[in-house]
């Protein structure tokens, strides 16, 4: 009894666990879309990148955020193992250096571009849709827009 209840933990422990490769791909950096300057004013977008082609999954796929002067807002890798998933994090501009842009002012439009490792190419904002996927919290209005602390939940579908 004992030993068959040892085991039953064992498997339940070994079944949610993150494998290394899983973690690894939940914390791996862009290396296509770099240079994000983290600001205080900061917004949370998660969801599933939907390619035509699923095989571009495969592909290594990063998502830059660029706002309309085209400063990169954020940048993450696209996790294949949990299914084309990404969360992101998009900073505001830093309103203590008003010289510098380092982000995306409130109320800016943001432009999603996906790079494909694979393809060697960029997909860029205008070949992508935005699709609302509230994930059970707020749904955005599309485009979408920068506002410091939003979380919301979209697709991207290509």
């Amino acid at each position: 009894m004992k030993k068959s209840i040892f085991l039953s933990i064992v498997l339940l422990l070994i079944t949610i666990c993150p494998r290394p490769e899983t973690a690894a791909a939940e914390t791996a950096k862009p290396v296509f879309f770099t240079g994000v300057k983290p600001t205080p004013q900061s917004m949370t977008v998660y969801g599933l990148v939907i390619p035509n082609d699923v095989g571009m999954l495969n592909q290594g796929l990063e998502i830059g955020v660029f706002d309309s002067q085209g400063t990169l807002c954020g940048a993450s890798v696209v996790n294949v193992k949990n299914g084309g998933s990404f969360i992101l994090q998009i900073y505001g501009d830093d309103l203590s250096t008003p010289a510098l842009d380092e982000g995306a002012q409130p109320g800016e439009r943001l432009y999603f571009n996906i790079y494909s490792k694979g393809a060697g190419k960029t997909i860029a904002a205008s070949e992508i849709s935005q699709v609302v996927n509230s994930y059970g919290n707020k749904a955005p209005r599309l485009p979408l827009r920068f506002e410091d602390r939003g979380h919301y939940g979209m697709d991207l579908i290509f």
